[in-house]
């Protein structure tokens, strides 16, 4: 009798070995859907710095127009001038110009102003050429030729 004990005794500590060591079963998690991650739609445009310069220049009751370019912390800007002022008026209203756009732009360390026609159209034809979005490594020696005609003559 203690022989069939004993028995049943190792075959019962088998048998709760064998089961203990089986995995717990658990259902599988239904994975919940996720949703992607769509950025929201931008309702307003942020302004360029040469939409701020233009903006800023335009303003004033002398200019019809203006176009401007922006190149690091520099402005290039050409204006379309409502009427024909002397040299020495039109000489003060750049040099007031350029001072509103630093004083109202901090950022910008030079602003250089034009109303040369040809100066102007190249100016505008660039700034469009930008807004499309075509990579300015591709005029850079325009703008550099523009720069050069523009830049002060102390500098």
């Amino acid at each position: 009798m203690r022989k069939q004990f004993i028995f049943s005794l190792v075959v019962m500590l088998i048998i709760a070995s064998l089961a203990g060591c089986m995995p717990f079963r658990r259902p599988t998690p239904t994975p919940t859907p996720t949703n992607p991650i769509t950025p929201t739609p931008q309702s307003t445009v942020q302004p360029t710095a040469a939409d701020r310069v233009i903006k800023i220049v335009n303003a004033m009751p002398e200019v019809k127009t203006s176009y401007a370019l922006v190149v690091g912390n520099v402005a290039m800007v050409g204006v379309d001038l409502r009427d024909k002022l002397t040299a020495d008026k039109e000489n003060a209203l750049k040099t007031r110009i350029s001072a509103d756009t630093k004083r109202q732009m901090p950022e910008l360390a030079e602003v250089w102003v034009t109303s040369d026609p040809d100066l102007v159209t190249r100016i505008r034809n660039l700034a469009s050429r930008i807004s499309r979005g075509e990579p300015i490594t591709g005029f850079f020696d325009e703008i550099t030729n523009i720069a050069k005609k523009l830049q002060p003559k102390g500098s």
